[in-house]
């Protein structure tokens, strides 16, 4: 397993959410320091009606299915917020993409427990009256989503003459989607918001990426071309999957699935 490129993708997701919410912060400050009247009279446009402006969250669901998720949502104008989260899977089950159907009976893997790290930056538009605390009431909005799924597999393959091989494997599974959602922000006593994200559906491109120990042959990539394609009609899509790039043991390919966020986060506004 390639520890060292896992251990940057963390290092830089975390970075780029810290700086996320660093230059909001900034912003806000420099908004309040201004002098110049020229430009006073710009920012007038990214003022908003909010006592608290910033809520920084933890996803309570995330947490039952070895997921940590945290988010820090800015208001930048009346009723207009955005949000960036990350989040660091560190165990739980297997996504239904690594899950062959049970049916087939000339492949079989066994994972590893799954590590994965996600960035998802969203803007929300609150439908309500505004708010004076905090933004709060129910909520539409865009989001984009960037995932790294990681984990050691290892592949049993009885090939047509009953011949079985079996090999390790690096797999990895990468995910860039965009997708709409609605929820419900609750502001309690002021300052501590539970926030409701009860539908948020989108479609992903995803790119698997398998480095074997041992060496793949032709129907080997075969079934294993079928083992996910059957889970891609489970899930679906009318996606036709293929391995685009095979390099030495290296096996890869591209996807395009229908995916859903929902989750319950608890915050603090200041």
């Amino acid at each position: 397993m390639k520890i060292n490129n896992k251990c940057k993708s963390t290092k830089t997701a975390f970075t780029l959410w810290a700086l996320f919410a660093l230059s909001l912060t900034s912003f806000a400050q420099d908004s309040l320091t201004v002098d110049q009247p020229e430009t006073e009279e710009r920012l007038k446009f990214f003022q908003t009606p909010y006592k608290y402006n910033n809520i920084p969250k933890i996803n309570v669901i995330a947490l039952g299915v070895g997921n940590i998720s945290l988010l820090y949502e800015r208001a930048i104008y009346k009723k207009l917020s955005a949000t960036m989260g990350i989040g660091y899977k560190f165990g739980g089950t297997s996504p239904a993409l690594f899950t062959p159907d049970d049916g087939n009976n000339s492949m079989k893997i066994q994972l590893s427990p799954i590590k994965a790290i996600t960035l998802t930056p969203e803007f929300r538009y609150y439908l309500g009256r505004v708010k004076k605390d905090a933004p709060g009431g129910f909520y539409s909005g865009l989001y984009f989503r960037y995932s790294n799924f990681w984990t050691d597999a290892y592949f049993e393959h009885t090939a047509s003459d009953n011949s079985i091989s079996r090999i390790n494997s690096d797999l990895s599974l990468t995910e860039f989607g965009f997708g709409v959602q609605l929820g419900y922000q609750l502001i309690i006593k002021d300052r501590f918001t539970i926030d409701f994200m009860f539908l948020g559906p989108r479609l992903s491109f995803f790119t698997i990426t398998n480095e074997f120990s041992g060496e793949v042959t032709e129907e080997f990539r075969q079934d294993f071309e079928k083992v996910v394609q059957d889970v891609i009609d489970r899930l679906g899509s009318d996606y036709n999957f293929s391995v685009g790039d095979v390099e030495g043991n290296t096996l890869k390919g591209k996807m395009r699935i229908p995916g859903l966020r929902f989750g319950v986060s608890v915050g603090y506004a200041f």
